[in-house]
């Protein structure tokens, strides 16, 4: 049962640290991350896919003051 486990860590690798590099690429942005799986190449994401696409359209419409805004 192990192997299976190890098996599937070495699949989900790649996928991973392309998903950890991009979001540490929006934190050093200074960006609040969004996972978008069309960006770092995963297929047949639908639900985040959809999930992205709707955040997407609502944040512009949502704006509120980050933390440094309200210090000053």
């Amino acid at each position: 049962m192990a192997w299976l486990n190890l098996i599937t860590l070495l699949f989900l690798t790649k996928p991973a640290l392309k998903v950890l590099n991009d979001y540490e690429k929006q934190k050093k942005a200074g960006k609040d991350p969004v996972f978008d799986p069309v960006k770092v190449g995963i297929e047949g994401a639908d639900f985040w896919e959809k999930e992205y696409k709707a955040k997407k359209a609502f944040i512009p419409r949502m704006r509120v003051s980050n933390s440094k805004e309200l210090i000053n």
